[in-house]
């Protein structure tokens, strides 16, 4: 098939070709970049995993559920909370749609690198505890 472009887009299909990162925490949020063939158009993108069917969103603001391309080749969203898995990502514009099975992974929120990166914010004479794994004690035998 040969793909027809009019500027920089394709008319004839999506093609996906990697997402980036391939493992995500599962309480949503993250920024997903895909690249591949997009259309100038709003796009669904699907994380799919069995029969359930997670929709991201859009990570510029007002495009809610329906991102648009930012240039022929990359598309960035942002996860929805999902449970922990592997999920096949689809992109559906149009008629068109593509996808990579088992492109992604989710695994459990790793709560203490949030914690330290949170404290690490305030203002020294805060006391909020450790602000870096290293000035926590370890546990010795």
């Amino acid at each position: 098939m040969t793909d027809v472009f009019v500027g920089e887009y394709s008319l004839a299909g999506v093609t996906l070709t990697s997402v980036v990162p391939p493992i995500l925490e599962d309480d949503g949020g993250y920024l997903l970049t895909l690249t591949g063939l997009f259309k100038d158009a709003p796009a669904k993108v699907l994380l799919v995993q069995g029969l359930d069917t997670y929709e991201c969103y859009s990570s510029k603001g007002g495009q809610s559920y329906d991102p648009r391309p930012r240039n022929p080749i990359t598309m960035i969203v942002a996860s929805p909370p999902v449970p922990r898995g592997v999920y096949t990502v689809r992109v559906v514009q149009d008629v068109d749609d593509d996808e990579l099975v088992g492109a992604l992974t989710v695994v459990a929120r790793n709560w203490k690198s949030r914690v330290f990166d949170l404290r690490r914010v305030f203002p020294p004479w805060y006391k909020t505890g450790p602000r870096s794994l290293d000035s926590v004690d370890l546990l010795t035998p």
